[in-house]
């Protein structure tokens, strides 16, 4: 199969089609159909050979469906309604200071002190 990833969508959307590719092969191979090392670094090339460096590295390992299920963050992202881990990632960003208070209640982190704030950007946000 012919991976064709240029610079059309986004760049999420090129290096999630690459991804996801790479993780159909893997899969297929844990069917248990032993491959040569040389067919797949062919197939990594095929697909990872035309990705662009904003798109960042390429994965490496994806968990399973059951086990982001039974993980900690997927507990996360069940409760709070999350559809998918980027939509976690969004909300994080765009809600710094209720996510960080989420972080360190689910975490169970215990304060000497109770911050008067958890997140402080008085100074801007380099700060």
């Amino acid at each position: 199969m012919a991976a064709s990833m240029g610079r059309d969508g986004t760049t999420e959307e090129r290096g999630q089609k690459q991804d996801d590719l790479w993780a159909q092969f893997v899969g297929d191979l844990r069917g248990g159909s032993g491959r040569p090392f040389e067919e797949h670094w062919a197939r990594f090339q095929e697909v990872f050979g035309g990705r662009q460096a904003e798109d960042g590295p390429p994965v490496v390992w994806r968990p399973s469906q059951e086990q982001v299920a039974g993980s900690n963050l997927g507990r996360w992202m069940r409760q709070g309604g999350f559809a998918d881990y980027f939509e976690l990632h969004r909300w994080s960003v765009r809600h710094r200071a209720e996510f960080w208070a989420e972080v360190i209640e689910r975490l169970g982190v215990v304060f000497a002190h109770k911050p008067d704030a958890i997140l402080d950007r008085a100074g801007g946000v380099e700060d």
